[in-house]
């Protein structure tokens, strides 16, 4: 992680480390329920669509970093890890709501606008 003016320490640096942290965990989660949905043969739908899932622009070995990667997570629009223009990532994330309401996209939103202006 690394040090930006302000921070004077470690313990400023648990909200960052936080958010990253709940993104990578609800990722190899989504993995683990759509790999049991494709065996009992149910459908899936990801809480988090492509491009905005950790393994699409975190993961990846060719993943973006530095002003691209800061840009892609805290502004509203933003290029996106597949090259197009869309919503940046906290934007997305705040934007998302569940089909009837209770699911755990509706909780992913309710985090991310609690937090709004928090994570860098």
């Amino acid at each position: 992680m690394r040090k930006d003016k302000g921070l004077s320490g470690d313990i400023d640096r648990l909200p960052v480390l936080t958010w990253i942290m709940f993104l990578k965990f609800l990722d190899d989660m989504e993995r683990i329920r759509e790999e049991e949905a494709i065996i009992s043969g149910e459908k899936f739908r990801p809480a988090i669509d492509t491009p905005y899932r950790w393994r699409d622009w975190a993961a990846r070995e060719e993943g973006i970093t530095g002003d691209e990667l800061i840009s892609f997570v805290n502004n509203d629009e933003a290029v996106r890890p597949d090259g197009t223009r869309g919503a940046g990532l906290f934007a997305y994330l705040r934007g998302l709501q569940g089909a009837d309401g209770g699911d755990r996209r509706d909780v992913i939103a309710t985090v991310f606008k609690c937090n709004k202006g928090t994570p860098d």
